[in-house]
């Protein structure tokens, strides 16, 4: 994957590459870091390309699978995480995470991690809004959902080695009218994220969340 990319910024004018550093450290950095986590998905061409339309001030032609507004691919997921972390409303989640146990996230709806291969077992949801408004459930791996529940409410289980194979949120009330939601997950063996504005599910276990709120336009 390097050698072509390298080829190119031997080659390259050191002001051009001087110039584009903030813009390569920004994009550059993630399409090599994922490409590293994901080498059958990005081509070393590909990333080449995307240096070299940076430097040259070039137009790039970005594939379907690895544009920004689609959270059910590669870029698009890091670029979800983002904005689920700038939502319009405070929130958190903690999940309980195989072999890690509650991991908190109170920056947004955000938990597990895409790859990792870890299942959560557990997720409990807090977001500020008046109680009742946003409520959640779970699926549990025989297939059966849970009771909605109202945010501070811990669902699925510890220590039992049971993971969750889904999940889903709904807004009532006022926050209905105000916000939607857009849901994201990936599931363990899986590389293809599930996206959805109300639940996601799947026969693997669920590996990594993500929830947005947005306001209605």
């Amino acid at each position: 994957h390097r050698r072509p990319l390298l080829r190119y910024l031997e080659q390259a004018d050191r002001t051009a590459v001087a110039h584009h550093v903030d813009r390569i450290a920004r994009l550059g950095t993630s399409v090599l870091i994922t490409g590293i986590w994901y080498k059958k998905a990005f081509g070393a061409d590909y990333v080449a390309s995307v240096f070299r339309s940076m430097m040259e001030g070039s137009s790039l032609t970005v594939p379907e699978r690895f544009q920004l507004n689609n959270p059910a691919n590669l870029f698009g997921w890091f670029e979800a995480v983002r904005a689920a972390r700038d939502g319009p409303v405070p929130a958190g989640l903690t999940a309980h995470i195989a072999f890690r146990g509650d991991v908190i996230d109170d920056r947004g709806m955000v938990a597990g991690s895409f790859g990792s291969g870890f299942a959560i077992q557990g997720l409990m949801f807090s977001v500020d809004l008046p109680r009742g408004e946003f409520e959640y459930r779970v699926l549990d791996r025989d297939g059966q959902w849970s009771a909605w529940a109202p945010c501070g409410t811990y669902l699925g289980t510890r220590g039992r080695s049971l993971s969750l194979h889904g999940y889903a949120v709904r807004l009532r009330g006022m926050a209905a009218e105000r916000y939607e939601c857009l849901c994201a997950a990936t599931f363990v063996g899986e590389q293809t994220p599930v996206v959805s504005t109300d639940q996601c599910r799947s026969s693997g276990a669920l590996e990594a969340v993500v929830v947005r709120l947005r306001a209605r336009r």
